[in-house]
């Protein structure tokens, strides 16, 4: 919990910072709003993102993960397309990093014959995401307002890795086993994400297996949640 206390604290600060300037409008009249060249709310948008979040129950085939330890964190870029003051579309491009932690197991041990202190799998992947997106403050003004979005995500998960943490007889010692040839590495989510301007509350749910069904392989969840950031 260190560790995920130590990574949303830059989230929380970033948020603070970049909501400080924010104009919110009260009362929008399209008679005398001035004409924007940019911003949210004109044909075409790009911003940045950041996100993190956490891995959620249901435990997949009881593989026994640290709910609370386990985490997801995502950077990238999103490109919306105004259709109509309800209705946008667009599509993502995101970077992300996934590490499941497994409880201590006295049955699991060390090459040296140890019991393993840590135990995780962790996944980086390169993500392709397109979405919908509705809003339900049409006459807002040069803003994202309220929204929400419902999309797919296909991804590449270019390193998935187990990590092993233990202690031998000359000190603590870390094992990284790559190259698996029991993993999936083409992967897809769908997602829904609730927000108001640049923060937002999402969830995602993977449908395909990490692992290949020809191998004995206890399947990790599939559920996260966590917030975004929007950067603009």
């Amino acid at each position: 919990m260190v560790k995920m206390k130590t990574l949303l604290f830059p989230l929380i600060f970033l948020a603070t910072f970049y909501c400080k300037g924010q104009t919110v409008l009260l009362k929008y009249d399209e008679a005398t709003e001035p004409a924007y060249n940019k911003g949210p709310n004109q044909k075409k948008f790009v911003q940045g993102i950041i996100k993190v979040g956490m891995i959620t129950p249901p435990d997949q085939d009881d593989a026994n993960i640290k709910f609370g330890n386990s985490f997801n964190l995502g950077i990238g870029v999103r490109k919306k397309f105004k259709v109509s003051p309800v209705y946008s579309l667009g599509w993502q491009l995101e970077l992300e990093y996934t590490d499941y932690k497994f409880k201590k197991d006295p049955a699991i041990l060390s090459p040296v014959g140890s019991t393993i202190d840590t135990r995780r799998f962790d996944v980086s992947s390169l993500s392709l995401g397109f979405f919908n997106r509705f809003n339900f403050d049409p006459s807002r003004g040069n803003i994202l307002g309220t929204y929400l979005d419902l999309g797919i995500t296909g991804s590449l998960a270019y390193s998935m890795k187990e990590v092993y943490k233990y202690s031998t007889g000359y000190g603590n010692a870390v094992s990284k086993i790559g190259n698996l040839d029991y993993v999936n590495i083409i992967q897809s989510e769908v997602f829904a994400k609730i927000g108001y301007n640049k923060i937002s509350v999402w969830a995602k749910y993977r449908f395909t297996d990490l692992f290949k069904a020809s191998f004995v392989v206890q399947e990790l969840p599939r559920m996260a949640v966590g917030i975004e950031l929007g950067l603009y």
